[in-house]
């Protein structure tokens, strides 16, 4: 595994490259519109110039300008692709300087992805005390993703572990190599990156997908074929007679079918006005749909978890259909359809050729197909966003390796937790110190001691952190990792709650009734994380509770890590063969206090609370 300051020079060189790279296009793209320019002027006034000095007789004095039309509709094209090139290369070096922002200290003060507290954290399971989600939290950090539906799914999986996958060997064991893949595909999730990132930037609320679930429930008026080609003949018959009637072949037939087309026209208007103010305003938003789906369907390797998913176009054998073909059709059709906007376009095309009917046929066919499946195509869009997201934190992150999942039934069945070199994602690698942990079947309790400010709290959370992101398949921060799927529990920063009259012991109470409640599920067993149990009331009632809830924990087949200072609990680890006591000290040089953050077995030997209050000036 590279080393941070190898991966910060890495990406440094990347920048400095599309820095230089995207100066010397700039140049180009100023120089290609100075050139439209002058071609555009070209062509509007060589023909009156040349009229008006008599240098060449009208209408021939057209000839020149005529002429140039193709030079300026290839210099417009190339002018469009450059400015693509030089977006592109924008949005390449937004995801160079976030990945560089990653490697800093204060990684979570320098990135400019978006964060919310969510009301409900304190409700979860763990999300609030493992920080897995606002600012400083495992979701920032992970969060690559390109599209808002694919940070949902990756919220999600944070938040729901142990799911299915993780519970599953085989399936799990898929999801990993899925993750292993996307590590490699470097080249791909930088396209996949600033694809989406560019398209996200123009169109932010249309990736909220408000309008998919709109879709599912519209109803399109339905048109009988035979009324649609009695449409069409309709039209061409108009128009035969009228093109028929300025040359003067025929009379004015036209006069009798166009009242009939204009009665057709406001019928159709009428009946399709739900359905056009659903499309018209995403029209021009949808193009970047396909182009995501096509990106998708480029991907170099198609790992097995993607063997159901229709969005690689027929590679995975789930369709032999591509859906970016799909997406282009109703692309075009909601791009006729956002003619409406125009007042003047769209009666005269509605009137003239009846280009609604036709439309809304188009619509009604292509949902009856595809009205359910669109939203798979969207979630598996989404999953490949998240998994990417995975890949990248795997990818440019120090001190990882991919953890081992141990099946309940193995030989080492007795085994719950094995891993070397344990030490906190979210903190930069000069500050991590690792510890090994090893957690078995015949002592799944353990009580650890230490002084304030130790590393008690932390551990708990590096152990619970790392737990979540093995369960998921990607990679933890050790050098060696094997576990069991377990239920992760905490109550380790429980709060009052004024507005709900809940007071900070009330909530511990209730917080702990749940760990016991789930304690004695097998299926999956659970994992507690408890720091300082009933802090909310006076030490004598503390310790009577704490001791008689930890005795109730051994008759489970929970593992508990118990952090916490009250000493009188050490006796436990005597009188229970399943408790053992580890702590962490602090060592005291020259009257300073240093912490080593480094686990310890047996029961720590001194505080050091007096101390630190005197160092920080109170007087006692």
């Amino acid at each position: 595994m590279a080393s941070i300051e190898n991966i910060k020079s890495r990406w440094e060189r990347q920048q400095r490259r599309l820095q230089i790279r995207g100066r010397r296009l700039s140049s180009g793209s100023a120089a290609l519109a100075g050139l439209r320019f002058v071609t555009f002027f070209c062509i509007l006034i060589l023909p009156v110039g040349l009229h008006a000095f008599d240098l060449w007789v009208w209408p021939w004095a057209a000839l020149p300008s005529i002429a140039l039309v193709p030079l300026f509709v290839l210099l417009v094209r190339k002018h469009r692709r450059l400015r693509t090139v030089l977006r592109h290369l924008e949005m390449q070096g937004r995801y160079c300087t976030e990945t560089l922002n990653r490697c800093a200290p204060d990684w979570w003060q320098r990135l400019t992805n978006e964060f919310k507290a969510e009301a409900e954290a304190n409700l979860h399971d763990y999300a609030q005390d493992l920080n897995i989600t606002g600012r400083f939290s495992l979701f920032r950090w992970l969060d690559r993703c390109a599209i808002p539906t694919g940070r949902s799914v990756l919220h999600d999986w944070l938040l729901a572990q142990p799911d299915q996958s993780a519970l599953d060997v085989d399936r799990w064991r898929r999801r990993q190599n899925a993750v292993r893949l996307m590590t490699s595909l470097r080249l791909f999730r930088l396209r996949w990156y600033r694809q989406g990132l560019a398209f996200l930037e123009k169109h932010r609320t249309l990736f909220e997908l408000d309008w998919l679930h709109a879709l599912q429930s519209i109803q399109v008026p339905h048109l009988p074929s035979v009324f649609v080609w009695f449409t069409r003949v309709l039209a061409l018959i108009t128009i035969g007679s009228y093109i028929g009637f300025s040359m003067d072949w025929n009379p004015a037939y036209f006069m009798l079918t166009l009242p009939v087309q204009v009665l057709i026209f406001l019928w159709i208007h009428y009946r399709g006005r739900t359905v056009a103010r659903t499309f018209a305003p995403v029209a021009d938003q949808l193009t970047g749909f396909d182009q995501m789906f096509q990106l998708a369907e480029r991907i170099p390797a198609v790992p097995d978890w993607f063997q159901d998913h229709q969005i690689f176009g027929g590679r995975t054998g789930a369709s032999g259909e591509h859906v970016t073909g799909k997406m282009r059709s109703l692309t075009r059709t909601a791009f006729l359809l956002s003619i409406r906007n125009n007042p003047f376009l769209h009666v005269m095309c509605g009137i003239l050729f009846l280009y609604e009917t036709n439309l809304l046929y188009r619509l009604e066919r292509w949902l009856n197909r595809h009205r359910q499946a669109v939203l798979i195509w969207f979630a598996e869009l989404a999953e490949l966003d998240a998994f990417l997201a995975l890949g990248n934190a795997a990818d440019f992150q120090t001190d990882q390796t991919w953890p081992e999942l141990i099946e309940q039934q193995s030989e080492r069945s007795g085994q719950i937790l094995a891993a070397r070199s344990l030490a906190h994602p979210l903190l930069p690698p000069a500050q991590r110190v690792a510890n090994d942990v090893r957690i078995g079947a015949a002592e799944p309790i353990w009580l650890i001691t230490g002084s304030n400010m130790s590393g008690k709290s932390t551990f708990l959370r590096t152990v619970g952190i790392n737990w979540i992101l093995a369960m998921m398949g990607a990679t933890v921060t050790a050098r060696e990792f094997s576990f069991q799927a377990r239920c992760i529990l905490t109550s380790m920063s429980q709060q009052d709650d004024l507005s709900q009259s809940i007071s900070l012991f009330y909530a511990e109470v209730r917080k702990i009734k749940l760990l016991q409640d789930k304690s004695h599920e097998r299926n999956p067993p659970s994992v507690l994380l408890l720091d300082e149990m009933l802090r909310g009331t006076n030490a004598r009632e503390r310790t009577i509770a704490s001791r008689s809830i930890l005795q109730q924990f051994c008759e489970s087949p929970a593992v508990v890590l118990a952090a916490t200072h009250d000493m009188d609990l050490v006796n436990l680890c005597t009188e229970q063969s399943r408790i053992v006591c580890y702590h962490f000290q602090e060592q005291i040089n020259s009257g300073r206090m240093q912490f080593d953050y480094l686990l310890k077995q047996g029961p720590v030997t001194g505080t050091n609370a007096l101390k630190i209050m005197e160092q920080e000036g109170i007087r006692l």
